[in-house]
């Protein structure tokens, strides 16, 4: 049974204690910073792909409005194979309709030999699950990486037949 709870990581981990969940989703990041590792297991992506833009760091300006000098600065933390990973995961989402309330994820990830992109839509209890899964054996760029991760929305789209689920506000 899945419960929702709120709370600091202290806060949850009190719940845990108190019976009210068995298990937890908390950021490694987090436990980390806090010194508490020790009572976590990490999930493989394997396991759950995470949602999708997890863990990019946006920066947005209008370049009319700053300094050349800042520009200049806010390109050069421009990391070209997370603004390609980006570009597919956010046309998968777009693909489907999807927001922070879709029980949804995707993930892009470079490879050996080229890219690999991996996408799921779940009911919001687990009972069903429609995914998709493409590989591209080269270099890619933004427009190719969104056309793969449209793709990949598409095919989840299809395979559900329209059932895919209407998520409540």
């Amino acid at each position: 049974k899945v419960v929702t709870f709120r709370g600091s990581v202290q806060t949850r981990l009190k719940k845990l204690e108190d019976g009210l969940a068995d298990a937890t989703y908390l950021a490694m990041a987090g436990l980390a910073r806090l010194g508490l590792t020790e009572v976590a297991s990490p999930v493989a992506v394997e396991d759950m792909i995470p949602a999708a833009g997890q863990g990019i760091v946006g920066i947005a300006g209008r370049p009319d409005a700053l300094p050349v000098e800042i520009v200049d600065l806010l390109a050069s933390l421009d990391h070209s194979l997370t603004r390609i990973a980006a570009s597919a995961e956010r046309a998968f989402l777009f693909e489907l309709d999807g927001s922070c309330r879709t029980a949804m994820a995707g993930h892009m990830r470079p490879t050996k030999t080229g890219w690999a992109f991996d996408g799921e839509v779940l009911e919001p209890d687990g009972s069903k699950r429609w995914s998709g899964h493409a590989s591209i054996d080269s270099s890619i760029g933004t427009q190719q990486a969104a056309a793969l991760g449209k793709k990949i929305g598409e095919d989840i789209r299809r395979d559900a037949g329209g059932q895919l689920p209407a998520f409540e506000d």
